[in-house]
Order: structure tokens, then C-alpha cells, then sequence
């Protein structure tokens, strides 16, 4: 997880820009960096996954006229990246940040579409002038985003927005109220501040001259050949088996090592099944144990565990943790109508202590 922000403005504050990137420093804490020229400001927050030394953000181009800040990862960016050096495209970094900046020279924003993974990311065409707010297909990672006369700032988390524009007042989105108490969640691209929005997925914003416009860059098709449905029900397991054990590889990339979150549930018992198959190793799983019995699944977990040969962690939830519950939510920014936060923060935490960064997870399976 890492953090961006940053601002289009005739007069851009260096320091306020630094100050705004401070704010996401619980999303990147091992890098931070800033790229100020007229008109734009650029900041990211690192959390080093590839490339531990070289990856620094905002990264340009070779002739520093293409700068982007990005958060997320692009699974096929050593594919993308042999057809780039095809094409004489030279590389510095090992990093998928720099990927994308190459894409773009080379595909313009036809680049997005090739890009498979979760990402948000701002990149500054210093030709044209212009700014370009991109969210990957899926809308895993978060982008926002406040327009007040002649400024956009943007930001992985609302509160550098806020930090940018003074005079935005913080006042409730009464749509998002409504929409959260009847369907549970805050709708793209509503947030619960009045003039802040999310970047919908598999959108881009596109900021030139003063104007703002928001496009798809992708739109989800199906298949006309009515034969494409007549498939067996083995074939369809077979399909969804290689599909699934294809994205357990793609998602492994990692110059850190990557654990899994296991519950006992389907989701998360057939990832780290394939993590464990793909790494050739056994891995480290993590799961949380309830006193309920009604909500303890730690016993099914432990079976999944001994079958991989995982490395295995259990933490107890106790009474305790609601200590957390006021950090948690100043955390979330928007309003959840699950009870899942505070376990998975526990998890999380579990994680990062045990030395991982990357853990793949069932979460939001269903």
C-alpha cells in the first residue's frame, strides 16, 4: 500500500505539498518524494514492494517531461516491459512505476487498457499540459479528488484534499447518508463530503487547460457467440481453476515475502493452497480465533493449515481490541456496515509484525 496526492494550480506551495504527503505516511513509510514544476505538484508515499533501492516516486522519463505518482502494481509489467525494450525503450528501474511511464510514451492513454492489476496513479505530460487521474479496472485501490475554481487536488485518502483546499468546507454529502443506511455502502463517486469524489474505476480524469473531463478507459464485454455458454461443468471448473492459479502467480510478484490470510473459508483455503503450490514452500498463514463459537472458524483454518504444511499464526480477539475502535475508524474515512474492520486490522498488524508486506487474502469473495 502505498499513498499520492497532489495538486493543479497556477501557484503551487512546495511546503503545504509536503505537508499534504506527510498526512499519508501510514500508506508508504519506507520513501517519500515530491515533484513540484509550474502549474503542478506531484508527492507519493512508498511502501518498497520491487525494486527495494531504486523504485523512489515521482518517477519520470528519460528527459524528465513525463512524471507520475502511483500506488498499486501491475502484474504484467515484465511482459509489458520486454515489448517496450522491443521497441527501444530504455529502462532504469525495475520497478512497474516505470513501466507505465514508457507505456504511455509509447501507447498514450491506450496504455491503460494493457495494464492488468490494482492501481491509482496521477502522471503529469509536461508536452501537453496535462493531467491525468487513472484507477485501475476493479477499483481496488482508492482515488479522490475536490475541484474548487482554478485548483484539483487529488489523493489516495480524502484528508490531503482537505489540507490543499481551505476553502472546501467539510459538510456531509446527505446522497451518500441515504445511499449508506439503505444499501450499507457509499456508491462511486460519492463519498460523505459534500464536493469530494471518487475516481470510478476503469475511469480516467483528464485535467488540460482548465477543463475536466472523466472517460472510460475500459468497458466490460461478453462474448456474442451464443456456443461460448454451452460449456460442461468440468470445463467451467477447469477454466476457473487455471484462471484463478494464473492470478495466485501474476499476484505473487514480490521482491519481499508474500503470506495469506486463511480463515478456514473457501476463499482463503484455495488461495493459500495455490500460494503454497506456486512458491514450491511452505508459507505463513494467518487467522484470528473468536471466544463465540458462532463466529470461530479457527478450528477449520487449522486443518487448511496442517494439509499446506503452512507456517501457521493465531491471534485471539478479545475484549480488549475494541480499544482500537476510535483509530480504526479515523482511519477509514467513510462510514462500513461490516464488523470485519477491526479483526482484519488485528491481521493486518499480525503481518507486518511477523515482517510481511504482501499477504493475499479472500477478503470481499463473498
Amino acid at each position: 500500500m502505498c499513498g499520492i496526492t497532489g495538486i493543479l494550480s497556477p501557484q503551487i506551495n512546495r511546503e503545504r505539498l509536503a505537508q499534504a504527503n506527510d498526512l499519508l505516511r501510514h500508506r508508504g513509510p519506507d520513501d517519500a518524494g515530491i515533484f513540484v514544476a509550474e502549474g503542478i505538484g506531484l508527492a507519493a508515499r512508498r511502501l518498497s514492494i520491487i525494486d527495494l533501492a531504486h523504485g523512489h516516486q515521482p518517477l519520470s522519463n528519460e528527459d524528465g517531461t513525463i512524471w507520475i505518482a502511483y500506488n498499486g502494481e501491475v502484474m504484467n509489467a515484465p511482459a509489458l516491459r520486454a515489448e517496450l525494450e522491443a521497441a527501444g525503450h530504455k529502462f532504469r528501474t525495475r520497478t512497474d512505476t516505470e513501466t507505465i511511464v514508457h507505456a504511455y510514451e509509447e501507447w498514450g492513454t491506450e496504455a491503460f487498457v494493457k495494464l492488468r492489476g490494482m492501481f491509482a496513479f496521477a502522471l503529469w505530460d509536461g508536452r501537453s499540459q496535462t493531467l491525468l487521474l487513472v484507477r485501475d479496472r476493479f477499483g481496488i485501490k482508492p482515488l479522490h479528488y475536490a475541484k474548487i475554481g482554478n485548483e484539483l487536488a487529488f489523493a489516495s485518502e480524502i484528508r490531503p484534499i482537505f489540507h490543499f483546499l481551505p476553502a472546501l468546507t467539510r459538510r456531509t454529502n446527505r446522497q451518500a447518508l441515504t445511499d449508506l443506511f439503505t444499501i450499507g455502502f457509499v456508491p462511486t463517486p460519492q463519498t460523505m463530503f459534500a464536493d469530494v469524489y471518487k475516481l470510478p474505476a476503469a475511469h480516467m480524469l483528464i485535467a488540460q487547460n482548465g477543463s475536466v473531463a472523466i472517460r472510460p478507459y475500459h468497458q466490460l464485454t461478453f462474448p456474442d457467440d451464443p456456443n461460448y455458454l454451452q460449456i460442461s461443468e468440468a470445463d467451467a471448473v477447469d477454466e476457473f481453476m487455471a484462471h484463478l492459479r494464473d492470478a495466485v502467480a501474476a499476484w505473487r510478484m514480490s521482491d519481499v515475502p508474500v503470506g495469506s490470510l486463511l480463515s478456514g473459508g473457501i476463499d482463503s483455503s484455495a488461495l493459500a493452497t495455490l500460494l503454497t503450490e506456486v512458491s514450491g514452500q511452505p508459507i505463513h498463514t494467518f487467522n484470528i480465533a473468536f471466544s463465540a463459537a458462532s463466529h470461530d472458524e479457527s478450528a477449520y483454518a487449522q486443518l487448511v493449515a496442517q494439509r499446506i504444511g503452512s507456517q501457521h499464526h493465531t491471534l485471539h480477539f478479545g475484549p480488549e481490541a475494541f480499544n482500537l475502535l476510535p483509530q480504526i475508524v479515523a482511519q477509514l474515512e467513510e462510514p462500513q456496515c461490516s464488523a470485519t474492520s477491526l479483526p482484519i486490522y488485528l491481521l493486518y498488524q499480525a503481518c507486518r509484525e511477523a515482517g510481511f508486506k504482501v499477504i493475499l487474502t479472500g477478503e470481499g469473495g463473498g
